[in-house]
């Protein structure tokens, strides 16, 4: 979505922790031994990437291109 309800915030890129909401899943994943994360992004596209990228953790970024339908 477009985070209309988040006031335009990405609720992806909230702090949790130590962490981003986004990085805070996919580390849970990773912990639980999940070989192949994949995080589907639309809006903020490129600052969700960024921040899964520079996290280090083990994820896949695809890009939804149809995410405002």
């Amino acid at each position: 979505g477009l985070s209309t309800r988040m006031g335009g915030q990405t609720k992806a890129l909230l702090p949790l922790g130590q962490d981003t909401f986004v990085t805070h899943i996919i580390r849970t994943f990773n912990e639980a031994g999940v070989a192949d994360v994949v995080v589907v992004v639309g809006h903020q596209a490129d600052r969700i990437e960024q921040v899964v990228r520079s996290s280090g953790l083990s994820a896949r970024v695809v890009l939804n291109r149809d995410f405002e339908r």
